[in-house]
């Protein structure tokens, strides 16, 4: 039986092997991996397409070819219609001589550091031709080539790429036609994990596919827009130029930017003055604007999954491997790798590093923050999350798990305690900022409260019954308490008094009995409370009977039928292991004379 990896050093080291040699096999197998890579991405693109002819019961192989002969005559011919006009602009650049020279005219610097910089080059232009007077060009004249060599080189320069062309056709047909017998063929490879190869597969297949569909669709606009556009401003060629800006913009980032250079160098060359450049070049970033901020999203909402950061290193990565044609490929391959991450534990790394996914759950990052000393940062994450979703579920996924990791790395001698009282007292400023108290005289809510919290109050448990809140052993169990009191709206008669983590059990008894609440909640944010939580318990049982005890064993995760035996066994009535539970069980409350009446 293979050992399983289950340490987070033994799977990176792993990965890193992984890695290298994957590096080096790509690196040094790219004259087959390049062809295969796209017939790959080719049969993704023109799947959808062959499907839809064969709903038309038209069979499996006419579809596929019909397909594959409309995509790339689509590429040929737009090949060579690109080809032809450039050609003929080419044999047309004489005529533009007389624009392009008065514009470098008007762009001659006078003056300052650029005239400095040209008066020494021709200064030292003129004084090698007067020291070297017998100075000699030498031209070497290549010999003449022999076949043999003729042969070669057309070879290499003709034969080549029409030979991989051509393979790569023949595999996309084939592709194509066996797509469900590859399938199934990469499942028998994975032996019994068919689940998680199916997940796999139907997810690379969508989003390789929706990506490859959507990105030809929205270029192929764009293309349309920019020939729309240079016609209308008399830019000759403008069908060629929207063609290529179709095409180049399938180049991730530097795609767009190649696509506007012959066009605006061309409009310099043709026109006499600045305003036609001017307005091709404006045509180009309004389009480009628009289409980043406004088409794409619309559209398919980026959901390549890949970060814009891992999509820059990645196009690099895949150009320093593949060339040019791996700087085409680097967005299907890199999404194709972020998805293999997300389902293989060997390969996790790939999918933190290209994924667009948080790196961190919210609650980790609040507390790295802070212990970096970044409260602004940690604050902007607590209340943009009371603002996506309510104030107790936010609590309940940021502030609490934070707060029991900080309890667990304390356990762990990890963090001092100066630390950890100055990360308490933060979390509650943070708290108090965000969601003054609200609740009727008595409760705690200042008269000077904004009028925010009083809308807040639609959001938040109405409390009518009069409770005590009893941290269990220390400050963070009091914190607890602050944090369930936030989500209370107390009303008249009601209230939520949080007695001192300083208070003995004697203290706490005392208290009790001199107020005569309508419930004690104890609160308890960490393991190492809960023996101190169990002792209470069986305190307040023992001098109260009639008492409504309530636990709230906050951040707990595990089994939580086994918690509830354990503290019902000491005298708790309810165990509650999150602020929404605790604050729903207090707005059921009802205060003992409304009970007894």
């Amino acid at each position: 039986m293979a050992k399983v990896l289950t340490t987070p050093s033994q799977r990176y080291t792993q990965f890193l092997a992984t890695t290298t040699l994957s590096v080096t096999v790509l690196y040094f197998g790219r004259e087959i991996l390049i062809p295969l890579a796209t017939a790959v991405l080719f049969t993704f693109l023109i799947s959808p397409l062959a499907q839809f002819f064969e709903r038309g019961r038209i069979g499996r192989v006419a579809s596929v070819l019909l397909s594959v002969i409309l995509i790339f005559s689509t590429v040929a011919t737009a090949g060579v219609a690109i080809g032809w006009q450039l050609t003929d602009l080419v044999a047309r650049l004489p005529a533009y001589k007389t624009n392009l020279k008065e514009k470098i005219g008007h762009l001659r610097f006078t003056g300052g550091t650029m005239e400095k910089i040209g008066n020494t080059l021709k200064e030292v232009s003129e004084e090698v031709e007067i020291d070297s007077p017998d100075v000699q060009v030498v031209r070497v004249e290549p010999a003449e080539s022999l076949p043999l060599d003729r042969a070669k080189i057309v070879a290499e320069t003709v034969f080549a790429p029409a030979a991989s062309a051509g393979l790569v056709v023949v595999l996309v047909i084939f592709m194509l036609i066996s797509r469900e017998d590859l399938r199934n063929r990469l499942v028998r490879l994975t032996g019994r994990k068919l689940a998680l190869t199916t997940r796999t597969l139907d997810e690379i297949g969508a989003r390789i596919s929706r990506y490859l569909f959507f990105n030809a669709l929205i270029n192929g606009s764009f293309g349309v827009a920019v020939a729309t556009g240079l016609a209308l401003i008399g830019v000759e060629y403008a069908f060629t130029w929207g063609l290529l800006a179709a095409l180049l913009r399938f180049i991730p980032y530097l795609g767009p930017i190649l696509a506007t250079v012959p066009p605006l160098l061309l409009s310099l060359m043709q026109f006499p003055g600045w305003l036609h450049p001017a307005l091709a070049a404006g045509l180009f970033l309004a389009l480009e604007l628009v289409t980043n901020n406004a088409v794409e999203p619309l559209v398919y909402g980026h959901s390549t999954g890949v970060s814009t950061v891992a999509l820059l290193v990645a196009a690099m990565f895949w150009t320093w491997v593949w060339g040019p044609i791996g700087l085409i490929l680097a967005v299907p391959l890199t999404v194709i790798l972020a998805v293999i991450g997300e389902h293989v534990a060997a390969l996790e790394p790939l999918a933190i590093l290209l994924g667009d996914k948080p790196p961190l759950a919210p609650h980790v990052t609040y507390y790295q923050r802070l212990l970096a000393g970044d409260v602004d940062e940690a604050s902007a994450i607590l209340q943009e999350r009371i603002r996506a979703t309510s104030l107790a579920q936010a609590l309940d996924e940021v502030l609490v798990p934070a707060l029991v990791l900080a309890e667990w790395d304390r356990d762990k001698e990890e963090l001092f305690a100066e630390d950890h009282q100055q990360l308490l007292q933060s979390s509650r400023e943070f708290l108090d900022e965000a969601v003054p108290d609200s609740g009727a005289a008595g409760s705690g809510r200042p008269d000077d409260a904004p009028a925010a919290a009083g809308r807040d109050s639609a959001r938040k448990a109405v409390l009518w019954a009069r409770v005590y809140g009893c941290p269990a052993r220390d400050l963070a169990d009091e914190t607890g308490l602050v944090m369930l009191r936030k989500t209370l709206d107390i009303r008249e008669g009601g209230s939520f008094e949080i007695l001192s983590a300083q208070m003995l059990a004697s203290e706490i008894l005392t208290e009790v009995e001199k107020g005569s609440p309508d419930a004690v909640l104890v609160s308890c944010l960490a393991s190492r409370a809960t023996q101190q939580t169990r002792y209470l318990c069986k305190r307040l049982r023992q001098s109260f009977p009639h008492l409504r005890i309530i636990v709230a064993r906050l951040g707990y995760t595990g089994d939580k039928a086994r918690l509830c035996a354990t503290f019902r066994a000491r005298g708790a009535d309810q165990v509650v292991t999150t602020i929404a539970e605790a604050a729903d069980l207090l707005a059921r409350l009802q205060p003992i004379e409304v009970a007894s009446t």
